[in-house]
């Protein structure tokens, strides 16, 4: 994920990935976000994508404004997950 991440500061682009940890008794979906310093407001910042997706995953997120991480263990919602997080920039 971090790679994928990184992609995004290099391009200067915002990222939401996901990343799906089945090891466990109970499977987890990692996820983790990017927001360009220019993109970033008062309103909103990494820390809020990742929460806003942490809402459906359920689960934490949190991190700094412009990169921000989290866990959830609604796996059956990722794809839900998924369609909010690309609506932000869409």
């Amino acid at each position: 994920m971090q790679t994928l991440l990184n992609e995004g500061k290099k391009l200067n682009k915002p990222v939401y990935v996901f990343a799906i940890d089945s090891s466990g008794d109970a499977p987890k979906v990692a996820h983790a976000a990017f927001v360009p310093p220019e993109l970033i407001s008062p309103t909103f910042d990494a820390r809020t994508w990742a929460n806003e997706v942490s809402e459906v995953l359920g689960g934490r997120a949190g991190g700094k404004p412009d990169t921000a991480q989290g866990v959830g263990t609604e796996l059956a919602k990722l794809e839900e997950a998924s369609k909010l997080a690309s609506m932000r920039f869409a």
